[in-house]
């Protein structure tokens, strides 16, 4: 197994854990700012091992572009791997449970509006056009998950700028 398909797994899967024992102790969690974090420092501490290990591996050297492309498809894997995850979550095994969140989310986006000083006709247009999408279905999803590659871009730019080292080049 290639050292980007095993720590990619592994990210993945200690992420779908995770959201799904937050899911089973208590959904309402999963908008939690808190809990919502957990996965991103999992991610994160998990790419810096894995662009060490590969240095390590390398004799101790690892070029900026090898670096990225190993921890941004690491990043990849998992992000799909939860995307699917979600899929199947929110529109196979609990539609009633992502139409509550989705609600949620509409309620606490009204407050935010109103604390700018939106009108109530600019809230109620906003409102309608939020509620007529569903932000936990599959295109949705998919859509986010577009926007999670390019954070992930950006965060393993972060890491391989850490983890490389650059071969002497008189040794």
């Amino acid at each position: 197994m290639s050292h980007q398909l095993k720590y990619g797994l592994i990210l993945g899967l200690i992420n779908i854990v995770y959201t799904a024992a937050v899911f089973l102790i208590d959904y309402h969690l999963l908008q939690n700012p808190l809990f919502a974090s957990v996965p991103f420092i999992v991610t994160v501490a998990i790419l810096f091992v894995a662009g060490f290990e590969l240095r390590k591996k390398n004799e101790g050297y690892l070029t900026f572009k090898n670096a990225l492309v190993s921890t941004f498809v690491i990043y990849a894997i998992a992000a799909f791997m939860v995307v699917v995850y979600n899929i199947l979550q929110y529109n196979v095994f609990t539609p009633e449970i992502a139409e509550e969140l989705q609600k949620n989310v509409l309620n606490q986006q009204v407050a935010v509006w109103e604390s700018f000083g939106m009108s109530d006709e600019e809230i109620d247009a906003a409102a309608a056009e939020m509620q007529g999408k569903n932000m936990y279905g599959a295109t949705w999803q998919l859509i986010g998950l577009a926007g999670n590659l390019v954070f992930g871009f950006i965060l393993s730019l972060v890491v391989a700028a850490i983890v490389k080292k650059k071969e002497p080049e008189f040794s």
